[in-house]
């Protein structure tokens, strides 16, 4: 819900309250279908979000010249229309009340049900939640290393990584707390864990080429964590942070036989690249404290 006289959000289902997904037992095939939801905010199974992602267009749309409003207004429009009619991009989203490996056997979402629609709200908190799993198991009293590999798709994209420390996105707002990403059709929670700031400027400085790979690595100051509850991370704990970005062109979204076999051979090359690069495996060693240089 939104708060007509401020501009908070009411969250009025906590986690607590919510069913677990799945049945509390999810099959390999319902937990990679929900990692792999993809633009789940154009399912009409999702009427809210749905309407939310359009809503946010045609305020962009408001933006643009005179000239071209009306003929962007008729092609979203007219998108709108197919999708909610046809219902091609229903599945788009996933259920957590599916039980059942068939979809064909999805039934109605209750209100302690929830839908995924996207991969990347996992993917973009994975070091949010691998480190709260460590303290969990091993305290905060030590201090540990992780590596990040970042798909920034061949730019200087590093919001995956920024979004974990202080900075202009989250100004204003406790980890955990709800922000709205730019570009984003929602709000999502706060993922900072890093009581440290760090500019794009500043990260982007930090990259070395890896040599033999369209590869680059970086590695960050020490940072210390922050309580952020939703994501069970705890403050006092000093991480150490390598960065490697992929820098490929080729996207995360493969989905047809067409694309797959098109992107293929880029795939295989990046891979034996970065399986053969002495870089690479000189710059993790260094960075994990083996000295030889022989790690693979």
């Amino acid at each position: 819900e939104h708060d007509p006289g401020t501009d908070d959000t009411i969250v009025s289902l906590s986690p607590v309250e919510m069913s677990a997904p799945f049945g509390d037992d999810p099959t390999a095939v319902q937990l990679s279908v929900a990692s792999s939801s993809s633009v789940g905010y154009l399912s009409g199974e999702v009427a809210s979000y749905f309407a939310q992602y359009f809503s946010i267009q045609y305020f962009v749309i408001e933006t643009l010249p005179d000239a071209q409003k009306q003929a962007m207004k008729t092609a979203l429009n007219g998108l709108q229309e197919l999708l909610w009619a046809t219902g091609f991009l229903a599945n788009a989203a996933v259920m957590s009340g599916w039980t059942e490996p068939n979809p064909d056997t999805m039934p109605p979402a209750t209100e302690s049900n929830y839908w995924f629609t996207d991969g990347s709200h996992t993917d973009d908190g994975a070091a949010a939640q691998a480190i709260a799993r460590y303290q969990k198991r091993y305290g905060t009293s030590k201090p540990i290393k992780l590596i990040i590999s970042n798909h920034n798709y061949y730019t200087t994209n590093n919001d995956n990584i920024l979004q974990y420390f202080s900075n202009i996105g989250n100004e204003g707002k406790a980890p955990g707390e709800f922000v709205w990403p730019m570009g984003w059709p929602s709000p999502q929670m706060s993922n900072q864990i890093f009581g440290e700031a760090i500019s794009a400027e500043e990260l982007n400085e930090l990259f070395d080429p890896v040599i033999g790979t369209d590869l680059t690595m970086a590695v960050l100051p020490v940072a210390t964590t922050l309580d952020n509850e939703p994501f069970g991370v705890k403050a006092g704990q000093q991480v150490s942070i390598a960065v490697i970005n992929l820098n490929s062109e080729i996207p995360t979204e493969l989905v047809g036989e067409d694309v797959v076999q098109a992107f293929t051979p880029g795939l295989v090359t990046m891979a034996e690249e970065i399986a053969s690069s002495q870089d690479l495996s000189d710059k993790v060693a260094a960075f994990v404290g083996i000295s030889d240089g022989t790690t693979s």
